[in-house]
């Protein structure tokens, strides 16, 4: 058995672990340059944007909704019950 403390331990694993983010920084910058972009966005193409983010959102939100609810029916066998079949 080491006759290491965890102390150390703990001191040369934050050390690879910053070391490990520099290398990893490095390639990122390395592979994927950064490029100045001489382009302009209107008004109307950022609204445009903002739109179909909502857009894609919602519907995403209403499609997966149903299709989790209706395999959940199929599996289960189980409807949701109405207020009027609570109340009688």
């Amino acid at each position: 058995m080491a006759n290491t403390s965890p102390k150390k331990q703990i001191i040369s694993h934050s050390r690879f672990g910053r070391f490990f983010d520099l290398i990893l920084l490095l390639l990122f910058v390395c592979l994927f340059p950064i490029k100045l972009a001489h382009a302009y966005l209107d008004p109307g193409t950022g609204s445009y944007i903002v739109q179909a983010v909502v857009g894609v959102i919602f519907g995403a939100t209403y499609v997966f909704r149903n299709f989790i609810g209706g395999a959940f029916k199929f599996i289960t066998g189980r409807t949701r019950k109405s207020s009027k079949d609570k109340n009688g």
